[in-house]
């Protein structure tokens, strides 16, 4: 995620089925049809655009965009992603996490995408401190209505930080092909989940703050972070591991969604159709990162994946970040953020307009933390309430979302619309 950027801060910061068949029909039922944002024109034009399955076109027939529901309305979310770097924060002052909570909410965003801290030194042992500040941080984000993303591992620090107790050269790689690794990610998984939040008492199994469990971010990364080569893994194995984890989730906790965070480099799996890895039944949505604003090239290069996964039984989250190496013009992403922020607007349009269930901004601060030398870099995509431009931006797209971006307080559990 985020390439190479993000490897870095990850490698300073972070601990942390069978084949799937996509030729199934679906039946939508009139409710679930009308849930919709996309007109059967445009389902009809995203089907002839979509970027062939390796050996053939795509064989499944287009259907309604399945929505994330709160009771029975709709939740399309603005949210931001935040960095592993910021868990430095509690050595600071809890006012400054405060601040960077309050301020996301202040500023219409009512999910968070956040990194879990380093819990897991060593395989099999759990930091009780560090669990004790992500339940203050759970508890906190309860109390100002945002729903939480809780990842439990990034794909990419595993390939690249040898103090982390899943180091792999090839990343999920020894997730997937460690019988010892696999074994110790579901207790990893199973601690978080049957945990009892230390500050308000609640099961995290219970908690309605938790919007998703997500299975893992970034399983694939792009070639280039990897020091010992691409992990050596195929499709099947990949969704296999996927497949069993979030079943396993669902296992231990029947009240929550479970997700996965992916970006455009799955496809680099080459073997068979990456889309098979987001297509596994125990998923119920995925969120896809768009790096460099890709659905606003022309050509929209390799927008096939986001396509096709709009054809998939499940919504799907888009995360919007500039971080790619090649991402527009890097010079006016560091200096013009007047530029950067109606490029938001106008990506978010681009991806509301196909269907999208929710919007993750990469990534969001506060005005009060310390930002650590080797994050400075991550400075040009951290934006924090003095920040107007972005903070305008986030406002005007919170504004346009309307009543499906304002969950009810005290939060409730979000669902899947049904067909």
């Amino acid at each position: 995620m985020k390439y190479a950027l993000v490897s870095l801060m990850c490698l300073m910061v972070l601990t942390a089925c069978s084949s799937v068949n996509l030729t199934s029909k679906f039946t939508p039922t009139p409710s679930a049809r009308s849930l919709s944002t996309v007109t059967p024109a445009q389902r009809t034009a995203m089907a002839s655009d979509l970027s062939p399955a390796p050996g053939g076109t795509p064989t499944r027939t287009p259907t309604p965009v399945r929505r994330l529901m709160i009771g029975d309305q709709p939740f399309e979310f603005l949210g931001a992603f935040i960095p592993g770097w910021h868990w430095g924060m509690w050595r600071e002052p809890e006012a400054v996490f405060v601040d960077l909570i309050k301020s996301a909410r202040r500023n219409g965003m009512t999910v968070l995408h956040l990194m879990p801290p380093m819990y897991e030194k060593q395989l099999g042992v759990y930091d009780e401190e560090e669990l004790r500040h992500l339940d203050f941080v759970v508890d906190l984000a309860a109390k100002e209505g945002l729903y939480i993303e809780l990842p439990f591992i990034q794909g990419t620090a595993i390939a690249n930080n040898r103090d982390y107790p899943y180091h792999n050269g090839g990343g999920v790689e020894g997730l997937i092909k460690n019988r010892e690794f696999r074994e110790a990610y579901k207790n990893r998984m199973r601690a978080i989940i049957t945990r009892t939040n230390t500050v308000n008492g609640r099961k995290y199994a219970e908690d309605r703050t938790i919007l998703s469990w997500m299975v893992i971010e970034e399983p694939i990364s792009a070639p280039w972070n990897y020091p010992n080569g691409s992990p050596n893994v195929t499709v099947a194995e990949v969704a296999d591991w996927v497949e069993e984890m979030a079943s396993y989730v669902k296992s231990l906790d029947s009240n929550h969604l479970v997700s996965i965070n992916t970006t455009f480099a799955i496809t680099t799996l080459v073997d068979d159709d990456p889309l098979k890895i987001l297509a596994v039944p125990s998923l119920d949505y995925v969120e896809i990162e768009d790096a460099e604003a890709r659905t606003l090239s022309p050509s929209k290069r390799d927008m096939g994946l986001y396509r096709r996964s709009l054809l998939l039984s499940r919504p799907v989250v888009t995360m919007i970040s500039y971080t790619a190496s090649d991402a527009l013009d890097q010079e006016k992403i560091c200096s013009d953020y007047n530029w950067q922020a109606d490029t938001l607007r106008q990506v978010y349009r681009s991806y509301h307009e196909s269907g999208a269930a929710g919007y993750i901004v990469f990534s969001w601060g506060s005005d009060h933390a310390t930002i650590p030398p080797f994050a400075k870099g991550d400075i040009c995509f951290t934006y924090t309430a003095s920040n107007k431009p972005m903070a305008q931006a986030l406002l005007d797209i919170s504004s346009q979302l309307g009543p499906r971006n304002s969950p009810p307080i005290p939060l409730q559990l979000v669902k899947v619309s049904p067909y």
